[in-house]
């Protein structure tokens, strides 16, 4: 049902997302900062500290259109990443 490309842009948006095999017997770790609440880390959840808000937005909207292509469907308009990312990220300062 997929073509190639699919993948490849899927492969990127995990890589983009998540950070696997960081740690002996550990999950996946998301690939973002905490944000939000400081409370004490909680076993088995853990998070890198990186600011890949751009890699990841760019990410998703490459995996959405190369999907949206391949089933002949139209996609929204992709925001602006800047504008997107600051308003997301302003609730957490």
């Amino acid at each position: 049902m997929w073509a190639p490309e699919f993948f490849k842009t899927y492969e990127a948006f995990m890589a983009a997302t998540f950070a696997p095999f960081h740690a002996y017997g550990l999950d996946a770790a998301l690939r973002t900062k905490r944000t939000g609440r400081r409370e004490p880390k909680l076993p088995g959840i853990d998070f890198t500290d990186e600011d890949n808000g751009k890699q990841v937005f760019d990410a998703y909207w490459q995996l959405q259109n190369t999907a949206a292509q391949q089933l002949h469907v139209d996609v929204p308009d992709r925001p602006n990443r800047d504008a997107v990312i600051r308003k997301s990220t302003a609730w957490a300062r």
